[in-house]
């Protein structure tokens, strides 16, 4: 086959194995943007279009997912990088459908980290009726080296009605730093190590 046509074929291979992501039956756009702009994801609502942009910075390796966080709400989880290819922070949106021209965010409040941390989202019935964000984050301590074990920071958000929204946000529930250290390049789950202590902490304090 030519040259020519063997290109062509990669190419079209290439766009087939990549499926046009959707939401809810609409489509989604991510843009990627380079030397500090911030990213943006949009979905093609009927009446309108609506976009989320990243902080000044996170404008890197844009990704996004639909997650159910309750029976009756699903949501994209949408990440975003800055620069970097060994050390790089991420930020965090759990969107959907807002007013106007922006979707929105149910964190309350900007949730980034660094390429090191961890997140899950989890089903705990007894603690809250919509799934718990959680986030590891290693916490550099004096001397160690940046891919050394560290000591980790666990943070828990949970999903809670306010007068302030009509629709429910994520709020920053409990935060404590482990115990132990833990080795990045290592196969240890921080979270699910972790997952014992940190449900029996949003118990207490619920």
């Amino acid at each position: 086959m030519p040259p020519k046509r063997t290109a062509i074929l990669l190419a079209c291979l290439t766009l087939q194995a990549q499926p046009t992501l959707k939401f809810q039956g609409r489509d989604v756009t991510l843009t990627e943007a380079k030397e500090g702009a911030p990213a943006s994801i949009c979905i093609e609502w009927p009446e309108q279009r609506q976009c989320y942009s990243t902080p000044q910075g996170y404008g890197r390796a844009p990704h996004a997912e639909p997650v159910q966080v309750s029976k009756d709400l699903e949501v994209l989880l949408f990440t975003a990088n800055t620069e970097g290819t060994t050390d790089y922070g991420t930020h965090f949106a759990l969107l959907t459908r807002g007013g106007g021209r922006e979707l929105q965010d149910l964190f309350f409040g900007t949730i980034e980290a660094s390429n090191q941390s961890r997140h899950a989202l989890w089903s705990e019935p007894s603690i809250s009726d919509s799934r718990i964000f959680v986030i590891a984050d290693y916490v550099w301590g004096p001397g160690e080296p940046t891919h050394d074990p560290h000591r980790y920071m666990i943070s828990a958000y949970v999903r809670k009605d306010t007068p302030a929204f009509d629709l429910a946000h994520y709020y920053l529930r409990d935060r404590y730093m482990t115990s132990r250290k833990y080795d990045p390049a290592s196969k240890v789950d921080i979270l699910t190590a972790e997952k014992p202590e940190l449900l029996s902490r949003l118990k207490r304090i619920r």
